[in-house]
């Protein structure tokens, strides 16, 4: 059975004190990963140029994880994204200090770069579900509650025989019912489009 936004309880303390403390450890790991860069850099003997291809690997993770992580997100839950982008990104740590092969090196990387795009997307996912700015009074009513709306735009070219005139729409029951004539040939795209209204 779908659960509607309405039927949700409101995020608690709980969730924003949670999604502060994983954007902490973030942090906190990302930097102790910079102080770790010179001593990588001394113990496997690189030059800058492959300093830079392993530093690339970072980000090249980091960029093809987020596209996945919303779709992983929806199926599986924030929850659970960041635990497991967080215990990877956390198990990268040691290796990083301890990897004695540049390709195992460029792997790690990578892993923790990918982790560091799945994290800072389901916490800023998480994040925006555990925001609110509702008010209420002592006995628990709402004194001031926020909803949301968005709208929704689609346009697409009937050919310059139909006239406006003979353009129908109807919104009825969530669905939008648009009746027009079938053109009789095909033409360049108008230049100005025109508006039809919608009952």
């Amino acid at each position: 059975m779908p659960v509607s936004r309405s039927d949700c309880p409101p995020p608690g303390r709980a969730e924003q004190i949670t999604t502060r403390i994983a954007y902490l450890v973030l942090g906190v790991g990302v930097s102790s990963w910079a102080a770790l860069v010179p001593y990588a850099k001394a113990r496997l003997g690189l030059d800058e140029a492959v300093l830079g291809m392993l530093l690339l690997c970072v980000g090249v993770g980091s960029l093809l994880s987020m596209p996945f992580t919303g779709l992983i997100s929806g199926r599986f839950g924030c929850r659970k994204v960041i635990l497991v982008s967080g215990f990877i990104f956390l198990a990268m740590l040691p290796l990083l200090a301890s990897v004695e092969s540049v390709w195992l090196m460029a792997l790690c990387l990578f892993l923790f770069g990918a982790s560091i795009g799945m994290m800072d997307v389901s916490l800023t996912i998480q994040a925006v579900r555990s925001h609110s700015n509702d008010e209420k009074d002592k006995e628990g009513r709402y004194l001031r509650r926020e909803t949301f709306s968005g709208t929704c735009a689609r346009s697409f070219y009937v050919g310059d025989a139909v006239k406006k005139e003979d353009i129908h729409a109807k919104f009825e029951d969530g669905i939008l019912h648009i009746t027009l004539p079938a053109p009789q040939q095909q033409k360049a795209l108008p230049v100005n489009p025109n508006l039809i209204e919608i009952e």
